[in-house]
């Protein structure tokens, strides 16, 4: 089974202290790409040690910076997958390069990914490209159905509502139920946000 994991600095000093020494001594991978205003710069490294008991366990290291005119987001993530500048960026490139091909053809509307790339860069990268994506729906998704109660009247909207838990899914949501084979199917749509 594979991994991507999202790690933070506050939780993982020794982890994020390691990759600011190896780019120090050159060892860093990086990689920019501003596109429509948007800068998209990605530092990685592979082969680095989780923590400081155990440096024998080697994760894969990627950061993410997408620098927008008023916003700048940012995320880590350790997994099991080499990563290279060709395949953090590979995806979007070829979505771009088909999108170019078909124009005046076909119409795009969605883009289907394979659950690996269920996570919140895909998605942006997706969005950019004027698609929407489908993808299976990964058990860590950090997604939040929006907030459905009444203002209070000071401080700011609220945003969020309840997290989505996966096993958990409120019937309302349910669209269909299938079974085939002895297996069930549920089918649900729902609008969620990204905290990020």
């Amino acid at each position: 089974m594979h991994f991507i994991l999202g790690v933070k600095e506050g939780d993982h000093p020794f982890l994020f202290e390691y990759v600011n020494q190896a780019e120090q001594e050159g060892r860093v991978k990086t990689y920019e790409v501003t596109e429509r205003g948007i800068t998209h710069r990605f530092r990685f490294l592979n082969q680095v040690p989780l923590n400081a008991s155990n440096q024998d366990e080697l994760v894969n290291f990627v950061e993410y910076w997408e620098i927008g005119p008023q916003k700048t987001r940012h995320f880590s993530w350790v997994t099991d997958f080499q990563v290279s500048r060709w395949n953090v960026m590979r995806i979007k490139s070829m979505v771009t390069s088909l999108l170019q091909l078909i124009a005046g053809f076909l119409s795009l509307t969605y883009l289907v990914l394979d659950g690996h790339f269920g996570n919140n860069v895909s998605m942006q990268m997706v969005l950019q490209c004027h698609l929407h994506l489908i993808s299976k729906l990964r058990h860590d998704s950090a997604l939040y159905f929006p907030f459905e109660g009444t203002y209070r009247g000071h401080g700011p909207h609220p945003k969020f509502g309840e997290k989505l838990d996966c096993a958990h899914i409120p019937d309302k949501y349910l669209k269909q139920i299938s079974t085939k084979k002895n297996i069930q199917t549920r089918i649900y749509q729902a609008k969620t946000v990204n905290a990020n």
